[in-house]
Order: C-alpha cells, then sequence, then structure tokens
C-alpha cells in the first residue's frame, strides 16, 4: 500500500518545494546591492598647470562649490577672497569679493549655497559670518560673530539652503549645526558643543563638521569630519542613521564606508549622495540607504606626506585633496580639486542593477527603478517553481 503522501520521501519532496517556493517569494523584488562604474571624466577649468594666481581663469585654494537652478556654477576661490561663477561648461561669467571687514568682503570664504531664487549664502570663515548675495552678487545682508551663543560662529564652514530656502550652518569650531530664515534669523541648533567647541563621537554628536547637504525631502547630511563619517538627520534635527569610519582605503559595496576626512558633501536629485573623500583624494558615492556604490580619483598608495592613503594625483579624474562637490540637476557632478587648483566635471554615474537572483545576468541602468508588473522575471521564475514543484511531487506521489 502507498504511503500517505507526508510520509517518506515524499514529505522530503513536498517540505523543499515549500522551502524553495517561500525563499523565492520572499526574494521578489528585494535589492541587491551593486559597485557601480566609476563616472566619465567631462572636462575642467583652472589654473594651468594647477599653480595658484589671482587672473580670471586661476584659483588659489578653492573650496565650495555649489550649481543655481540654471546650471551656472559657484566656486569659492578662496586665498583670492573672492566668489567666481561659471557657464554649466566653464566658461567664465563674473567674480566679486575681495579680501576685508566691510559687507562684500572676505576673510577666507570657505563655503557657498545657492537658493531656488539665485541668491547666494556664502561662509565668511575668519570674519565669523554668513554673507548673502543676490544673483548678481550685491550683498543684501550678512549676520554672526564670534562665539558660542545662538547666531554666532567659531569657523563656520559648510551651508547648504533647503527647499523653503531655510539655511543651514556647519559651525565646526563649535561641532553643531545651526539653522536659521533666509534672511538670518535663528531658528535652532543641534550637535555637541563642549570645552572649546570639542566635539563629540556619540550619535548626533560632532567632531569638527565640515560639509552639509538637503535633500529633496528636507533631510540633512554632514560629513562629521573629524569622525571620519556621514551623519543624517530628519528635518527636524534628529538622527535618522550615520555611516562611515576611518580608513584610508574605501571600500564599494560595503554600508560601513571606510573614509578619511570627508569634508564637502552634496545628494543628487535622486538621493544618492557624493562625498569628498579628502585624504584619500576620492570621490564616494553612497546609495540613499548609504552603501558604498562606486568611487573614482587615487585611492591606495601613500599620501604626498608619507602617510597611508591616496596618492595625489594631476592628471584627468585625479585629485589633490578635493574638498567641494556639487551635482547639478542633470546628474553631472563638479569637484573643486583644491590643491590642483581647478573645478573637475564628471558624467552622471551609471548606476548597475542587480537582476533578480534567479536570474544570471544584470541589466545596465540609470537610478529610474523599472515598473512593477505582474508578468516581471521575477512573477514568472516564481510561477515556474510553483508548477515544477507541484509536478515533482505528483510523480514521487505516484511511486
Amino acid at each position: 500500500m502507498d504511503k500517505p503522501f507526508w510520509q517518506g520521501a515524499n514529505r522530503i519532496v513536498l517540505i523543499l518545494c515549500i522551502v524553495v517556493i517561500v525563499a523565492m517569494a520572499a526574494g521578489v523584488g528585494a535589492p541587491v546591492s551593486a559597485v557601480s562604474p566609476p563616472p566619465t571624466y567631462v572636462t575642467q577649468w583652472g589654473s594651468p598647470g594647477g599653480l595658484p594666481g589671482p587672473g580670471i581663469d586661476q584659483f588659489y585654494w578653492p573650496t565650495g562649490i555649489a550649481v543655481n537652478a540654471s546650471g551656472y556654477v559657484y566656486v569659492v576661490d578662496d586665498w583670492n577672497n573672492r566668489i567666481k561663477v561659471f557657464t554649466p561648461s566653464g566658461g567664465y561669467v563674473t567674480q566679486w569679493g575681495q579680501q576685508g571687514t566691510l559687507p562684500g568682503q572676505f576673510e577666507y570664504p570657505y563655503g557657498i549655497a545657492v537658493n531656488a531664487s539665485g541668491y547666494v549664502y556664502v561662509t565668511d570663515i575668519n570674519n565669523e559670518r554668513i554673507q548673502e548675495f543676490d544673483p548678481s552678487g550685491n550683498n543684501v545682508t550678512y549676520w554672526g560673530s564670534n562665539g558660542s551663543s545662538n547666531r554666532q560662529f567659531y569657523t563656520p564652514s559648510g551651508i547648504a539652503v533647503n527647499a523653503s530656502g531655510y539655511v543651514y550652518v556647519t559651525d565646526t569650531g563649535n561641532s553643531r549645526i545651526e539653522v536659521f530664515t533666509p534672511s538670518g534669523g535663528y531658528v535652532t541648533k543641534w550637535g555637541s558643543l563642549w570645552w572649546w567647541g570639542d566635539g563629540g563621537t556619540g550619535i548626533g554628536q560632532f567632531m569638527d563638521p565640515y560639509g552639509i547637504a538637503v535633500n529633496a525631502s528636507g533631510y540633512v547630511y554632514v560629513t562629521d569630519t573629524g569622525n571620519s563619517r556621514i551623519e543624517v538627520f530628519d528635518p527636524s534635527g534628529r538622527n535618522v542613521t550615520h555611516w562611515g569610519s576611518t580608513a584610508w582605503i574605501p571600500t564599494p559595496g560595503s554600508n560601513t564606508a571606510q573614509i578619511h576626512y570627508p569634508t564637502g558633501i552634496a545628494v543628487s536629485p535622486s538621493g544618492y549622495v557624493y562625498v569628498a573623500d579628502t585624504l584619500n583624494n576620492t570621490i564616494l558615492e553612497f546609495d540613499p540607504s548609504g552603501t558604498n556604490v562606486t568611487q573614482w580619483g587615487s585611492p591606495g598608495g601613500v599620501t604626498p606626506s608619507g602617510s597611508p592613503g591616496g596618492i595625489a594625483g594631476y592628471g584627468n579624474g585625479q585629485f589633490f585633496y578635493p574638498y567641494g562637490i556639487a551635482v547639478n540637476a542633470s546628474g553631472y557632478v563638479y569637484v573643486t580639486d583644491t590643491n590642483n587648483n581647478r573645478v573637475e566635471v564628471f558624467s552622471p554615474t551609471p548606476v548597475v542593477t542587480p537582476a533578480p537572483i534567479w536570474t544570471l545576468t544584470r541589466i545596465p541602468t540609470f537610478r529610474t527603478p523599472p515598473p512593477t508588473t505582474t508578468n516581471s522575471p521575477g512573477f514568472n521564475a516564481l510561477i515556474a517553481l510553483i508548477g515544477l514543484g507541484a509536478v515533482a511531487f505528483i510523480i514521487v506521489r505516484r511511486h
């Protein structure tokens, strides 16, 4: 007499079929991290041969960089104490600023941001203030002074503007973030103010933060430079996540990215995060979850001082201490290659989307996810497995 279907070999086959079907069902649509190829070098502009200078076509230690809604590029020419404006392809447009303490003058500016109306905000480090300019470069207002109270600064560095025009500043020496209205009214702050601004290592604390960026949903990304990590906050300043650890060689495909002295940061329209990993002479790209998907530059080797780290490079697509980074609406990436006194431009990064685990191919695509349909490869594979399981069960049952 035949055994009941739940006994012996029949039971084993049935269990295997159920396990496979459940596993495949759980895997339908599940993303798998992929390492993307680096973007393509497009162009550069700046000081010929990397030599600093005051000319129209030169920089002297460029730091912050921003792109407006029309794609025009704004660069902080730090040691020349000026702001320079370029077309998207690098054509010179205008400049303003000189060394001094009066409105419209600078004492080593660092960060820059442009709001939706074209108004420009600059961190004026040694004057311990924020300056605002209209689209033509005329000074509108300024605020700040040296100190640790509200609306004061100790080496303000990074700056960003959200969709509503609110201004976010990394108050680097005070290891905190300060938030202001578009006209400079104090709103709030968060971070870790200790003696002389020494920061902390806990979640939501900082150790000399530099870069800052805000995504389309109002989430705030900060390079916690002294802790070699990225911290992410919701619009109210509550820590959401963080990633990174001090190391000389980054590891693509890892969500515990290894970074050394991150400075500039930018978020693309699709939510991908770009970080200037300064002492590794590398640009890192992360997906919205914080997984390192690609990198480019000069990783590995030794620094110019002989320490382990990224080799300083002078060729196309290489860096010697990159500081600032910006992404335009089309995904092109602009980097201030600071010690080479130039700006480099890169194409949008192609992203490799891994195929589902039951196929053998990977489909190259950009960041628009494929539509979900009932006849997707995953759905068809699941139906096929169910059918095969049923056939296997019948065969074993009859024997």
